[in-house]
């Protein structure tokens, strides 16, 4: 459990990237970023993405442009994907090793660990929710991590053996215009049971 609310609390400070290659999907004609951790997603138009793959060679680069970027592990991530226009807006995705987290009792203990650290949030919820074809277990929370009031969702998706973990984040004065974003994002998402 301690490693699972580490890799919760490197999720908290995640941050986009910069670029990667996508395939087209033949029935919408839209990018798809396909991980090797067996699954992939649809990002929001426009956004930038970047696979674990690139996120080293890119780091130093990210660095200069992304704030906040020094606090990720690009290591735990499988991509990170951001509006580029709005750096602050943005959502990444990282394997979590067990699938039992995305459960709800599982889910409210990441929930509770994550409350500890970040100490006193302004609100905190846990909720299980649909996104598309993908029903997954929510942290919705809001924080003042950056120095800015921020709103984040922590989205537990069940994928084969593991979880996936997405972390979608974005300024209190823009989440709910870049909400819809995220809810097409993750419903987009698909997985394969082998990884």
């Amino acid at each position: 459990m301690k490693t699972l609310i580490s890799t919760l609390t490197v999720a908290v400070f995640m941050v986009g990237a910069l670029g990667s290659s996508f395939a087209q999907s033949a029935e919408h004609q839209e990018p798809v970023f396909t991980s090797s951790h067996g699954f992939s997603i649809t990002p929001p138009d426009g956004w930038t993405v970047a696979s674990k793959d690139g996120t080293h060679q890119l780091a130093a680069e990210v660095q200069e442009k992304v704030t906040g970027i020094g606090n990720v592990d690009l290591d735990r991530l499988a991509v990170l994907i951001f509006n580029p226009d709005e750096t602050d807006q943005n959502l990444n995705v990282a394997i979590l090793p067990h699938k039992e987290v995305a459960d709800e009792s599982n889910a409210q203990q990441l929930a509770d660990g994550l409350r500890g650290r970040l100490g006193a949030t302004p609100r905190m919820s846990v909720s299980r929710q649909s996104f598309g074809a993908n029903t997954a277990m929510v942290i919705d929370f809001d924080s003042n991590m950056s120095g800015a009031s921020d709103r984040t969702w922590m989205v537990i998706l069940p994928a084969g053996e593991h979880a996936l973990l997405v972390t979608c984040g974005a300024p209190q004065s823009s989440f709910e215009k870049v909400a819809p974003l995220f809810k097409k994002a993750i419903g987009s998402m698909t997985t394969t049971e082998s990884h």
